[in-house]
């Protein structure tokens, strides 16, 4: 996890995503949460596109 919020930190406009109940398949083990998350990020940057 230190590595991720590492990455995170130097990446303009970043957002680290920690799905807690899952090991390397967050999309099949925590899929409904996992969506949830892309389609957020798939509606932010659609939105910041318009400007």
């Amino acid at each position: 996890m230190e590595a991720g919020e590492e990455l995170a930190a130097g990446i303009p406009d970043s957002k680290l995503v920690i799905f807690e109940r899952s090991g390397h398949s967050p999309q099949i083990e925590e899929r409904e949460s996992w969506l949830t998350t892309v389609r957020a990020f798939l509606n932010d940057i659609e939105g910041k596109q318009d400007l």
